[in-house]
């Protein structure tokens, strides 16, 4: 899986609350660099300041697209993005596996634990995934993909 970051508003504003939390879908190590220090090395590496922008902006972009779906986009559309989300997010690695539960997939389209239910037992019953024991395992990526239109 690719590298990603959590925690960069903290870098620039100390005052920051966190407002969010970063679950791991599978073992990671995690650095962390504390405001003074960053700062520190974006002046050794001018660099970091550009990936910083680009961090953020792509940050932004994600909250305005999970955004608008609230707003506009019906609870089983969204069950089944944050569904299809993860399981790109695995890439190959995952098997189609994933390490949820109904409660998570629930908690990341901002549903109740039975919506959530219901569009899952939905999707099983129509081949698109199988539903284990704190597992997803998506069977049909390309239906899933469709029911994510």
């Amino acid at each position: 899986m690719a590298p990603d970051a959590f925690g960069e508003v903290g870098l620039i504003r100390t005052d920051h609350h966190h407002t969010a939390t970063v679950v791991a879908l599978e073992p990671v190590r995690a650095l962390t660099v504390v405001a003074p220090r960053f700062h520190e090395l974006r002046r050794e590496h001018p660099d970091l300041t550009e990936w910083l922008l680009h961090t953020l902006t792509a940050r932004l972009e994600r909250m305005s697209t999970l955004f608008a779906e609230a707003l506009f986009l019906d609870a089983d559309h969204r069950v089944v993005r944050r569904l299809l989300d993860c399981h790109l997010a695995m890439g190959s690695e995952s098997d189609g596996a994933l390490p949820l539960r109904q409660e998570d997939v629930a908690a990341m389209a901002g549903v109740s634990r039975p919506t959530a239910n219901r569009v899952l037992r939905r999707l099983e019953a129509d081949g698109v995934v199988r539903l284990g024991r704190r597992h997803i395992e998506v069977l049909d990526v390309a239906a899933l993909a469709i029911a994510a239109r």
